[in-house]
């Protein structure tokens, strides 16, 4: 269901939201199913670690789920997924961390389990000139940006604005020295 508002009429307040989910718990102890239900965060910030109360709506939400995971975007091609809760099983230390693909169809592909904080926003402050140069030598030795990030313990996106940067770096410099060669004559 996304999103919650949708199956309840007028406003989601606590108490409506606590006799929805009663409701939607009923139907799937009597018929075996499982609901989801979408629920969307505020805006948050990004260099924190999302958290149960990062939800919008009641929290009679969350307190009547059986299990709640979170999936927040890294970048325009990247997410992670996080348990927040879970009834029957412990919460894992780490995340899964998946790229977006639609090769067809859209899917995500696992590329690692990780500790949330290297997929947050302020770990690009890692990124130290001497982390940057190892990046750039794993890269001229061939290493594809997936290989390096798993080695690094970096997330792809991050090596792949390492890459990017220097890319547009070395291309301006090729542009300077080509027009210092040969300099427009058409003054």
């Amino acid at each position: 269901m996304d999103s919650i508002t949708v199956a309840a009429t007028g406003s989601v307040t606590a108490r409506v939201a606590k006799e929805l989910m009663k409701r939607l718990k009923l139907i799937c102890g009597r018929y075996n199913v499982t609901v989801i239900t979408l629920m969307h965060t505020r805006k948050r910030d990004k260099s924190k670690p999302i958290e149960m109360q990062d939800l919008a709506g009641s929290a009679k939400l969350t307190d009547l789920a059986d299990n709640v995971l979170a999936i927040a975007k890294c970048n325009a091609t990247e997410v992670y997924v996080k348990v927040l809760k879970s009834r029957s099983n412990a919460i894992p230390d780490k995340v899964r961390h998946f790229e977006i693909r639609s090769d067809g169809y859209l899917h995500l592909e696992f590329i690692r389990e990780c500790e949330e904080e290297d997929l947050l926003a302020q770990g690009k402050s890692k990124l130290t000139p001497e982390v940057e140069q190892e990046i750039l030598t794993l890269r001229g030795k061939g290493y594809s940006v997936r290989k390096i990030a798993d080695h690094m313990k970096l997330s792809k996106s991050a090596v792949d604005r390492v890459v990017q940067k220097h890319k547009d770096s070395e291309e301006s410099s090729a542009d300077a020295i080509k027009d210092a060669q040969f300099p427009d004559n058409a003054a």
